[in-house]
């Protein structure tokens, strides 16, 4: 009886997703957004240190900001947003804060 009811559950989670997200039927285009060139215009990544890592990261001190990427006149969905921490202790992590407007 669990298994039946674990399976069901499952099922009908994976039914509700599909309906969740459609591909939209225009065509699609990839941006890729990084340090090196926020606003994720094609072709304009690692041209900054004569094509090696200009700028790999951004620093961000405590209770600073920094515009990660900005795109205006369009569309879109964020799918990955990769961030690494020097200090990883739980009342570090705990203080995090990730506004996306």
């Amino acid at each position: 009886m669990k298994a039946s009811l674990i399976l069901c559950i499952a099922a009908s989670a994976a039914m509700f997703a599909q309906e969740l997200y459609q591909m939209p039927a225009a065509r699609v285009e990839t941006r890729w957004a990084s340090p090196e060139n926020p606003s994720a215009e094609k072709g304009a990544g690692g041209k900054a240190n004569a094509g090696r890592k200009g700028r790999p990261f951004i620093s961000v001190p405590a209770g600073g900001e920094a515009v990660l990427a900005e795109a205006a006149g369009t569309s879109g969905t964020v799918r990955r947003i990769w961030l690494t921490f020097g200090e990883r202790t739980p009342r570090t992590l705990r203080g995090l804060r990730l506004q996306i407007f």
